[in-house]
């Protein structure tokens, strides 16, 4: 289960890799607020960005620690090599963050956006950042919560009972994850996004693109697709605004540091 998921994962995401920017709105504002909110006091000159993607979030780094080092790793290989051709960086690294292929105590900071809800284990992947983190070094990642997704998830709900909507870790299990590591929590906040479109397919079509539509446990083939289809139409025209048809992601951002 465990390669077979991972597999799945990377294979969305490096497919997804052209077209990712361009629909990339909550990721880049996400990851604008996590670097933007990195501690004032740190000096960081070996840095990971731990899920890189298209590398939106090492350009942002690269202008606050404009001197240092950068190791891009990602578990999509697509997604590096699309980097690679846009964004220079010190390495490109195919690697899975359960399992990192670096010594011990090389970086000074690891930053994560969106990524970590991919971790099947994330207690092992807090270990794994917490080995190749120096003394005082910090890690910042920012995370999807269970809860993200409500109005479409819901609205599956009066469909039928399968699953249509991956289900995220809650704000208490980071907590608990983050407590039980070796890591010292620094700061642990949450917000809410909400983004609007004119129907449903327009955000289906956005998940395919960003490649976060693949479900943990994969997808089954049901009966009378085209009914059930309108079906959740239907139910999900309940929840429309002025603005739009809702989709409602709650983020949470956490700091950590090595004692």
């Amino acid at each position: 289960m465990s390669s077979q998921y991972k597999y799945a994962v990377a294979q969305r995401f490096s497919a997804a890799a052209t077209s990712y920017d361009r629909v990339a709105h909550l990721q880049r504002q996400v990851g604008k607020h996590l670097i933007t909110n990195l501690p004032s006091f740190l000096n960081a000159t070996h840095i990971m960005d731990l899920g890189a993607g298209t590398g939106y979030g090492t350009t942002l780094l690269q202008q606050r620690f404009p001197q240092s080092q950068y190791w891009a790793v990602d578990l999509a290989e697509g997604m590096l090599r699309f980097m690679r051709q846009n964004t220079s960086t010190d390495a490109y690294i195919c690697a899975d963050m359960e399992q990192l292929p670096f010594g011990s105590d090389h970086f000074d900071l690891i930053v994560s956006n969106l990524a970590v809800q991919w971790s099947l284990d994330f207690a092992r992947s807090l270990e794994q950042c917490f080995a190749s983190v120096r003394t005082g070094g910090i890690m910042r990642f920012s995370t999807v919560l269970e809860g993200s997704l409500k109005e479409l998830k819901q609205s599956w709900a009066a469909v039928d009972d399968y699953p249509h909507v991956n289900r995220f870790r809650t704000h208490a299990d980071y907590i608990s994850l983050c407590q039980k590591s070796p890591w010292q929590l620094i700061s642990a906040e949450q917000h809410r996004y909400r983004y609007f479109y004119e129907h449903v397919k327009h955000l289906r079509q956005e998940l395919r693109e960003l490649g976060a539509n693949h479900l943990h446990g994969g997808r089954k083939n049901h009966h009378n697709a085209r009914q059930r289809w309108q079906q959740l139409l239907e139910t999900y025209e309940s929840y429309r605004t002025p603005n739009g048809l809702p989709a409602t992601w709650d983020i949470l951002y956490i700091t950590l540091q090595k004692p």
